[in-house]
Order: C-alpha cells, then sequence, then structure tokens
C-alpha cells in the first residue's frame, strides 16, 4: 500500500506498461493501479480491475489509472474505485485520472473498454466515474478521448454497510 501506485508507480523517465493484470491493488491518493507522473508513458493490452484509491491527503484520485500524459490504449479497465474515505474531500476518476500539467504535454485514450468504475466523495457524489479530466487552471485540455466503450460507470455515493 503506498500513496502514489498501488500496483505498479512511475515517477521519472519513460515506460511501457503492457500485457499486465493489475488487481487488487491499493492506494491512499493516486492511481492504484497505475501511477504515472512522466508524460512519456505507453499504457495497451492490460487488464486493470478491483483497485482502490482512497484515503489519502483527502483525495482519491485514479482507481485503475492517475497519468499525467501518454497513450492508454486496448486495455479492459473495470471495477475499480476512487474515493470514499470517510475523509475524502475528492474521489475522480473511477477509472481513468488523467491530467497533462505541462502545456507540450497531451494524453491520448482510445480503444479501451470503461466499465463499471465508480467514484465518490464521502458525503457527495464524485466526478468522472469512467474518465476525469479536471478542467481548471493549473491542467491543460490536451487530452483525446476516441474510440472507447465507457458504460455502467457511476460517480454516485454508494451506500456501504452501516450507512442509513
Amino acid at each position: 500500500m503506498g500513496i502514489k501506485g498501488g500496483g505498479i508507480g512511475v515517477i521519472y523517465g519513460s515506460a511501457i506498461i503492457r500485457h499486465n493484470i493489475i488487481e487488487n491493488n491499493y492506494a491512499r491518493g493516486q492511481g492504484a493501479g497505475i501511477y504515472c507522473g512522466t508524460l512519456d508513458i505507453e499504457i495497451s493490452n492490460n487488464i486493470i480491475r478491483n483497485n482502490i484509491c482512497s484515503g489519502g491527503y483527502n483525495i482519491g484520485w485514479g482507481g485503475g489509472i492517475y497519468c499525467g500524459g501518454g497513450m492508454i490504449f486496448n486495455n479492459l479497465i473495470y471495477g475499480n474505485e476512487a474515493g470514499g474515505y470517510p475523509t475524502d474531500e475528492f474521489g475522480e476518476g473511477g477509472g481513468i485520472f488523467v491530467s497533462p500539467a505541462d502545456p507540450s504535454s497531451f494524453a491520448h485514450i482510445y480503444n479501451n473498454t470503461i466499465v463499471g468504475n465508480y467514484s465518490q466523495r464521502y458525503n457527495s457524489n464524485g466526478n468522472g466515474g469512467g474518465i476525469y479530466i479536471p478542467g481548471d487552471n493549473y491542467h491543460y485540455d490536451t487530452v483525446i478521448v476516441e474510440n472507447n466503450i465507457i458504460a455502467f460507470n457511476t460517480g454516485k455515493k454508494r451506500k456501504r454497510w452501516g450507512d442509513v
């Protein structure tokens, strides 16, 4: 269990993450399945499932993948969770949280199946059950999302045992 990258964490440099099953990982902040702080990344032909990102510094960003850019294609991304811990103010990107933070960076998300993921905040609905792309002054809108199957994801707070 780490704060970033419960399954795989890439902080610097470049990486190709291909032909893996990445499942049942936990991170206390960002990218339970995969965390990529680098911009030169390829994530392809993986199964990324049942990862939980919650409870770190009041955030749960990217249950399946958290990345700052690169190419994400031909993956099956399902059953991942972002947020929900009792203090999580931000639960965003159950399947993918993509945040290009450099004007020269980009992200291209294509030919993926992104299903059955969810994001939630402790006291309200989360954002982007399937994919979340921040749209504020700190992030650049250099993200292309095309030719994906995105279905049955939710940003709705779900009930847990003991909730009334």
